[in-house]
């Protein structure tokens, strides 16, 4: 089943219908927007303020939700392939002493 969506219905049901990641048990086959949303206490990390429920990152895939948010992002241990793995090891680099590791020597 397709279902087409304007960007602003998108956006608005990201907001107000946010899942955890262990509560979804089925990415769709489609294309889509995605985000992440921090849920601890306001903090700040490396002068990004952080606060409770908000938006902490947003992608889009365009082959299928199940490619790239359950195979890419959370089932490899890689990092190089998931932006969203990348962005949150530079954000917490120096605060977790993370050391990055180049994908090839051109890196």
């Amino acid at each position: 089943m397709h279902i087409t969506m304007d960007i602003d219905s998108i956006i608005s049901d990201l907001f107000t219908s946010p899942k955890r990641v262990n509560d979804i048990h089925e990415f769709s086959d489609q294309p889509g927007i995605y985000a992440f949303f921090y849920q601890g206490k306001s903090t700040v990390v490396n002068s990004i303020t952080l606060k409770s429920n908000s938006l902490a990152y947003i992608g889009k895939t365009e082959s299928s939700q199940r490619s790239r948010d359950a195979n890419t992002h959370f089932k490899s241990g890689k990092t190089s392939s998931s932006t969203v793995r990348k962005s949150f090891g530079a954000i917490l680099r120096e605060e977790l002493v993370l050391t990055p590791i180049p994908r090839n020597d051109s890196n």
